[in-house]
């Protein structure tokens, strides 16, 4: 019923999204009511007692049992009234009648654990079934954004992260039939965390060291499986180590051959290469794109995304923006401004075959035309000062070359992707101490105030890093003194208001006594971040049908949809990290 229904939302008529939604509801509901026959209460109840850390281990009814037992056979071995010549006599009757009644109870208990561990083994694949298929649904629905999330609450699905990742280590300890893939899932979500929460400020759901175990009892079961190389190449990275993993990365794209060049029986017939499944292999290049980023291997990271950008086409103009970004970094400006030019086009294409821009496409394509618009302007300015005609100006700025590129662009692109990947926790020190020198000396020249914003944002985050906390609440408070003022990328604001409240967590978890006022005010600041983006988007809409229509800020809402999701799911984990510290109080 799951397949046939994620089939019928491949369809194109909204009838086929109607049943699809049906099926996968009722697939949903079938899940809850085998959950609530195996553990005997809703699962709303079980997440609510997750929730509360309340969760106590019920007294085994064997044993209740037992003793209910116990204290029915001692009636008939309790002393009669009546006196009697054959007293002796009759009480040994009754040891005797006793002592076989409690050997046929011992019997019987021996029996029940027999037929009860015979039961259980039974009932392992289908426990094990159950907790992946109500655990892979809860935790899906916990990563979307939360306006998907309220539409699926009317129509009867409900999430709970905590809840979910709980019942898929239980189907993984389960050791059944569905141990593996509930393995994998919890690997997948431990290993891309690292997009969205600061590794100090994981919540305890989400060890590193119990990744790390279940992934090489995974390796000892399936060694041939090159999956989990990419899963360790992930880790790696999560740990803080990103040159093994892109080491681990390289290699797992690699086919395994003997001395004469040929791949070897035991893996041809065993396993097989990621290069021989293109999306997997698509994900190794790119995490290993990413991780080239993260050393400042700027030249290695443009190739490997131009790379990618050949073999995926989940969207090869962003890949481009990419790649193209790294070569800003790495100070190619021509050639920059050649692969800039190309996006696009690239994405006019696209929208020529039907196609709908992607948020990061949209995002992409934003920045590109904003730095156009500047240098038309600089080149009309100068065009005034010399004898360069305007026409002349407008041609030059259009093909935006390397030396107008490097005056018209104000924040490094680079940057700003790897502070939207959650990427600057995990720069090397001399990475973070060069971006501190180059951003203080942006906000030293006149720049626009959306790039202010831009650049106080990562100034605060770099020097958080660095351990300077009173220099970075100065920059991330400069962002939200200018909430009135900035226009283009409004995202800067609810991301400032995040970081400031991961900064005062970090300010709390240093002090010896956490009061629970600070971490209530932590909390009120992570829900406006969270809610910032719905609000906004309301009081557009509010005014659009007042006619008052802003315009550049409603031309730009596209491209904040993905950094709203994003965010949603940073403020989720910081909110559940705040919950533990309550109840460590």
């Amino acid at each position: 019923m799951l397949m046939s229904a994620t089939i019928q939302f491949l369809g194109v008529s909204w009838i086929e999204y109607m049943k699809g939604t049906y099926r996968l509801r009722k697939a949903y509901k079938m899940y809850e009511h085998l959950f609530e026959t195996v553990e005997g209460q809703k699962t709303s109840d079980y997440a609510s007692i997750l929730r509360k850390q309340k969760l106590k281990r019920r007294p085994q009814r064997r044993h209740a049992w037992g003793n209910s037992e116990i204290k029915r056979f001692s009636f008939f071995a309790m002393p009669t009234r009546k006196a009697s010549v054959d007293h002796q006599r009759s009480s040994l009757r009754r040891r005797s009648f006793s002592s076989a009644i409690e050997e046929s109870s011992t019997a019987i208990g021996i029996a029940d654990l027999e037929s009860e561990s015979n039961v259980k083994n039974k009932n392992n694949t289908l426990q094990s079934g159950i907790f992946f298929g109500i655990g892979l649904f809860s935790l899906i629905f916990s990563l979307l954004p939360p306006k998907v999330n309220r539409i699926l609450n009317t129509l009867g699905f409900h999430s709970s992260r905590p809840f979910a990742l709980n019942v898929l280590q239980k189907s993984y300890e389960s050791n059944g039939l569905y141990s593996s893939l509930s393995a994998l899932t919890l690997l997948i979500y431990y290993t891309n965390l690292t997009l969205f929460i600061h590794p100090r400020l994981s919540p305890c759901s989400i060890s590193p060291e119990s990744a790390r175990r279940m992934l090489t009892d995974m390796k000892v079961r399936y060694p041939n499986n090159k999956i989990w190389e990419l899963l360790d190449g992930k880790l790696c990275k999560m740990e803080g180590k990103p040159r093994r993993g892109v080491e681990i990365l390289r290699d797992s794209r690699r086919r395994r051959v003997d001395l004469s060049g040929r791949l070897t029986s035991k893996l041809r017939s065993n396993c097989f290469s990621l290069s021989e499944l293109g999306q997997v292999q698509a994900l190794a290049v790119y995490e290993m794109g990413w991780g080239q980023i993260f050393l400042g291997d700027y030249f290695q990271a443009s190739e490997t995304f131009f790379r990618l950008e050949s073999i995926n086409n989940w969207s090869r103009a962003f890949y481009h923006y990419i790649a193209t970004c790294c070569m800003f970094a790495n100070e190619q400006y021509d050639k920059a401004s050649m692969e800039f030019h190309q996006i696009p086009n690239i994405l006019e294409r696209k929208r020529q075959l039907g196609g709908r821009l992607l948020p990061n496409e949209a995002f992409a394509e934003r920045k590109i035309r904003r730095w156009r618009e500047k240098a038309q302007r600089i080149a009309i300015e100068t065009s005034q000062h010399t004898s360069i005609s305007q026409h002349q100006g407008k041609d030059r700025s259009s093909f935006l070359d390397g030396h107008i590129l490097k005056h018209v662009v104000e924040v490094n692109p680079l940057w700003e992707l790897i502070y939207l990947w959650n990427g600057i926790p995990q720069l090397a020190e001399e990475m973070l101490n060069g971006m501190k020198e180059c951003l203080e000396q942006c906000l030293l020249r006149q720049v626009s105030t959306s790039d202010k914003a831009i650049l106080h944002l990562l100034f605060g985050t770099v020097m958080r890093e660095l351990g300077d906390f009173e220099q970075a609440e100065k920059n991330l408070q400069a962002v939200l003194d200018r909430e009135l003022e900035v226009v283009e990328d409004r995202w800067t604001i609810p991301y400032a208001m995040y970081e400031l409240a991961a900064l005062r967590c970090f300010c709390l978890l240093q002090q010896d006594r956490i009061g629970s006022q600070n971490i209530s005010d932590i909390e009120d600041l992570v829900r406006r971040s969270e809610q910032y983006f719905s609000q906004r988007r309301g009081s557009n809409s509010g005014n659009n049908s007042n006619g008052n229509e802003i315009p550049y800020e409603t031309s730009v809402v596209e491209d904040t949809h993905d950094w709203d999701s994003r965010l949603h799911i940073r403020c989720q984990l910081l909110l559940e990290k705040l919950d533990e510290l309550k109840t460590n109080l």
